[in-house]
């Protein structure tokens, strides 16, 4: 796949928009989410504030990759998104050990939609379009990122007019040559659930080595 000048130099020095992508998205809500989820993924969670984000990935018994994912910290829960196919599995594990904690989960995966913008100027060239949109910083696309969780019915309509307003119109071949440049492993392509994180080069974005296995 051919990555051209204009588009490489949209998404490094620039701002570019990508196709709008369907992902799983959840949210774990309750008094408890972010705890408990600090405790059953891979990143600090508690200590992200509130409209932070990170990388994370969610993992089996053996240390085995179920997903990874971003982690969007809210006031009154925590937003996972991943890969579609992780979720098969992830999702169902996450919930299966809520046992005392005050946890809840909800599937907003129907309901809501990534637009992702690539570029360090992103958020200044976005300015009052993204208010009311949730974001996240996603440093696993090869280029600076801002993925945007926008309404079903919004997205599409919302990426145009980006793409009126100047954004550079990146391809999926775009964004793919982009996320290989960047050596970023991609779920179901470069990684699955027979990887640990560190094969995956997942160690220094996802992985806390401070807040210890369950605390």
């Amino acid at each position: 796949m051919a990555l051209s000048n204009a588009s490489w130099l949209a998404a490094k020095d620039g701002w570019a928009v990508a196709p709008v992508e369907a992902q799983a998205i959840v949210r774990a809500a309750g008094k408890d989410a972010k705890d408990y989820l600090h405790r059953m993924t891979t990143q600090d969670l508690n200590a992200l504030p509130p409209g932070a984000s990170a990388c994370t990935a969610v993992l089996n018994a053996k240390g085995h990759l179920l997903a990874d994912a971003h982690a969007l910290v809210e006031r009154d829960g925590v937003l996972l998104v991943m890969d579609l196919d992780a979720a098969v599995d992830a999702i169902p594990h996450l919930e299966k050990f809520v046992v005392m904690d005050d946890v809840t989960f909800e599937n907003l995966s129907a309901a809501l939609r990534v637009v992702p913008l690539l570029g360090p100027e992103v958020a200044t060239k976005l300015g009052a379009r993204g208010e009311g949109l949730r974001r996240i910083s996603n440093r696993r696309r090869g280029a600076p990122a801002l993925d945007l969780l926008v309404p079903e019915a919004q997205a599409d309509a919302l990426r145009e007019e980006l793409v009126g307003l100047g954004f550079h119109d990146l391809s999926a071949e775009d964004v793919e040559a982009l996320r290989i440049l960047g050596g970023q492993a991609r779920w179901g392509v470069d990684m699955d659930g027979t990887r640990l994180p560190m094969e995956a080069g997942l160690t220094r974005l996802a992985i806390s080595f401070t807040k210890g296995c369950y605390t």
